[in-house]
């Protein structure tokens, strides 16, 4: 029963750890913290894994970012600055087929955007990096937030007017 169980976790590792490790190091800009955030996300989800049995997490995405969102509210509470990184080092932004001239201009808006969400309520900027980012349905995020599905797409939709708000402010500057 442990093999199965053991065999089952690594499949969900194997899905998950890019898309953790990528949330996680958006909102801590150090490789190092956020691979040991990453790791310590595993370890405890394994160790809940194992107590539990897969069958009680009905969704490990929803999981593993619930514990990652704690385990950051954690670290912030050490740290108590928000620092967003630069997504220059995230490889899967780079798209090699652009020129040169492209890379930049895309470069610069992703700057853009990202100094932006910095100003936002951390709340919304979870928000946008797990529905636009990381590609998560609404009832996913539902579950990571314990809100309700309507209210998740409201915020969301609040989180985007606040962003657009700040980068029309920014245009005018």
């Amino acid at each position: 029963m442990k093999k199965d169980n053991n065999k089952e976790f690594g499949k969900i590792y194997d899905r998950y750890v890019e898309k953790i490790y990528r949330f996680v190091y958006l909102k801590v800009s150090s490789k190092q913290v956020a691979e040991d955030i990453t790791s310590e996300v595993f370890l405890k989800t394994f160790r809940v894994f194992q107590r539990r049995k897969a069958k009680k997490i009905k969704n490990p995405g929803a999981f593993l970012f619930k514990t990652a969102k704690n385990i950051l509210t954690d670290f912030y509470r050490k740290r108590s600055k928000f620092y967003l990184s630069s997504l220059e080092e995230i490889k899967e932004v780079r798209d090699p087929g652009q020129e040169v001239v492209q890379k930049e201009i895309v470069r610069e808006e992703t700057n853009k955007i990202l100094q932006a969400m910095s100003r936002l309520k951390e709340d919304y900027r979870d928000l946008l990096l797990w529905y636009y980012v990381e590609d998560l349905s609404v009832p996913e995020i539902s579950q990571i937030t314990d809100k309700s599905e309507n209210a998740v797409r409201v915020t969301i939709h609040r989180a985007m007017n606040a962003l657009k708000k700040i980068l029309e402010e920014e245009e005018k500057v």
